[in-house]
């Protein structure tokens, strides 16, 4: 990742930049490295457990996650799935992405197929 932030500085030394390119280049880079590296801290230090019931049901353990019931509405797709679900306790509605190399193959098999019958009961096909 260090290796990765340094990389613009080669990069800068052989294409010429106006002062505004430079200024840019100061200000961007140093944002864009930060978000994303707060973002893989998220994502190495934050694990849950989700479980879905035969009636749609939701259940998040090891997350500030609300359960809920899964609604009609959520993606399918080979690299991830967007989950759509409306809380138990304040009605409220979440949508969460989950990636396929989070979980094993088998668990995200079964989470698309909850989402496409979820879809398909709903007559709201939007895959």
């Amino acid at each position: 990742m260090l290796l990765l932030a340094a990389w613009p500085v080669p990069v800068l030394a052989v294409t010429p930049l106006g002062a505004a390119g430079v200024v840019l280049v100061a200000v961007l880079l140093p944002l864009f490295y930060w978000h994303w590296y707060g973002v893989l801290q998220q994502l190495r230090y934050s694990s849950a457990t989700l479980t879905i019931t035969d009636s749609s049901q939701l259940h998040w353990f090891n997350s500030n996650l609300p359960p809920g019931r899964l609604l009609p509405g959520g993606l399918v797709s080979q690299h991830m799935l967007r989950l759509q679900w409306q809380a138990d306790t304040n009605q409220r509605c979440y949508r969460k992405w989950i990636f396929a190399d989070q979980c094993s193959e088998m668990q995200f098999r079964a989470l698309a197929r909850a989402i496409s019958q979820q879809n398909w009961q709903s007559g709201s096909e939007l895959n």
